[in-house]
């Protein structure tokens, strides 16, 4: 199921996101793999294939009672967008000089892919997480996760937290 999947995805990156800020010493690598998965073309992880078969006239003329989980899966689309851009900041601050082109590469790519899923589905923004101003509720930070997964349907039990960079 598509509108599971992307779920499960966004989800996978707020927890990336929260467990790399909390700790230093875990090796950037499954940050690397999982971020640039989704954002780079040549790799097709992300969701490109869900447009291909879904987000086109024919399908949408043909199955007009999934109007409604067209809709939920285009939202969590570009919620995908402010996750990939949290954990590629992160990402930047976490990176060796060895792996610069290549955190530079996913950047450009996630340009792309910001700017055309904006223009498609829409802005979408994750509270500010600056140190600066850690005195936003945590209820707000809790809503962003339970956003992203009744969006998905599906049950995902204790709400997580992001933690301030």
């Amino acid at each position: 199921n598509a509108i599971e999947t992307m779920g499960q995805t966004n989800e996978k990156i707020l927890t990336m996101i929260n467990q790399y800020q909390c700790d230093d010493t875990l090796p950037i690598n499954p940050l690397s793999m999982l971020l640039n998965g989704i954002v780079d073309p040549a790799v097709m992880g992300g969701f490109a294939k869900y447009e291909k078969a879904f987000f086109t006239d024919e399908y949408m003329h043909e199955h007009t009672d999934d109007r409604d989980k067209l809709m939920r899966l285009k939202d969590l689309i570009a919620w995908q967008i402010p996750l990939l851009g949290r954990g590629i900041s992160l990402h930047g601050k976490r990176v060796t000089d060895d792996l610069r082109p290549f955190h530079e590469r996913m950047e450009e790519c996630f340009k792309q892919l910001k700017k055309k899923v904006e223009k498609e589905y829409g802005v979408r923004e994750l509270p500010d997480m600056d140190e600066r101003r850690s005195t936003r509720p945590r209820s707000m930070l809790r809503s962003v996760r339970q956003s992203i997964c009744s969006l998905a349907g599906s049950e995902c039990g204790t709400p997580t937290k992001l933690h301030p960079e």
